[in-house]
């Protein structure tokens, strides 16, 4: 390509010490001035390091000649050979550090990967389709979802299936994770086998859970703090303490009010004696007393007697006949159920 002519047009300022050209009249983004480019201004040169706008260049060095304003110029295009030379010699500084020619003495293969393995030396290493499968991930959960399960032994002990070796006493178990345990193990809450798992929340501070291997009723659990065990409480479940439809209707309310309107509509035995329940509501102010003799199950909420709001949580407990559930207080209705249990 022919070199072009000398560009002329409109006048520039450009300060001493400065790298800011700014035109007033040019053109110098339309007429595609580049990096490279000259402006030849009182015998002296200035390389162009960036074109910003048709009015504004960047010099690739301070101006060390005098101060200009609205001066003319001449800006003049650096030859295409000049460009490609520079190029190639970059180029061939490139392939002199050996990566290129340690590429390039290679033997490619089928599931193979490129790596450097020092300063202008280069190998291969298999890169499996699974490999390559785990590379394709866009994204963390596709890359684990494709990692598929760890297998058991790599994961940490306290993360495994189970431990193998028997834990011989559960009140030295402080660690994270699962353990089993053999028949009459100390610490354990029955005499019987069964695997026990640890929540560990700092150094003094554990929750344990244990039970039979086989038997879904025997399951307890303790926590520990500062080294000193509870005891166990046995955990309730349908194994153990099987739970009707009225008990399973109950726990699923989401509120006093809806607990207690489920047990009102429950329907009441004709019969005095064991068995025997029914509601209560007493008057405002009034103290909630269960009747004389016996033993009565009961729950209980205390109602503002002029707003219908709740002033208590429910109450549950088990107590003897004629004793005083809900103390007398004003503004207070206590309403609930109670039953007879000897």
């Amino acid at each position: 390509m022919a070199v072009l002519s000398d560009y002329t047009s409109g006048t520039i300022t450009l300060a001493n010490g400065s790298t800011a050209v700014t035109g007033t009249g040019t053109l110098f983004e339309v007429t595609r001035f580049r990096e490279g480019d000259t402006l030849q201004i009182q015998n002296l040169t200035a390389v162009i390091a960036s074109v910003n706008s048709d009015t504004s260049l960047t010099l690739t060095a301070p101006w060390t000649g005098t101060t200009l304003t609205n001066a003319i110029y001449r800006a003049r295009y650096l030859p295409d050979g000049a460009r490609v030379t520079a190029q190639a010699t970059t180029l061939i500084e490139l392939l002199g550090s050996g990566n290129l020619q340690s590429i390039a003495s290679l033997t490619g293969a089928a599931d193979k990967g490129l790596m450097f393995t020092g300063v202008g030396t280069a190998g291969t290493f298999d890169l499996t389709a699974y490999v390559r499968t785990l590379l394709s991930s866009t994204n963390g959960s596709t890359f684990y979802f494709r990692l598929g399960e760890v297998p058991n032994g790599q994961l940490p002990s306290r993360l495994q299936a189970i431990n193998t070796v028997d834990v011989t006493n559960l009140n030295d178990f402080t660690g994270n994770g699962w353990g089993r345990y053999g028949a009459n193990t100390p610490g354990a809450p029955t005499p019987f086998s069964g695997v026990v798992f640890n929540i560990v929340y700092n150094g003094t501070r554990i929750r344990q859970y244990a039970g039979s291997a086989v038997n879904s009723a025997d399951f307890y659990e303790r926590t520990c703090a500062d080294g000193t065990w509870s005891a166990w409480v046995r955990v309730l479940n349908e194994a153990n303490t099987p739970i009707t439809a009225k008990g399973r209707a109950i726990v699923a309310k989401a509120s006093n009010d809806a607990v207690l309107a489920e047990l009102l509509a429950a329907p009441r035995p004709s019969t005095s004696g064991r068995g025997l329940y029914a509601s209560f509501q007493t008057s405002p102010g009034v103290a909630a007393v269960l009747p004389a003799g016996g033993t009565y199950a009961y729950w209980l909420v205390a109602y503002d007697a002029a707003t219908g709001t709740l002033r208590s949580p429910i109450v549950a407990s088990i107590r003897a006949g004629g004793s005083t559930i809900g103390a007398a207080t004003s503004g207070n209705i206590w309403s609930g159920v109670y039953w007879n249990l000897t």
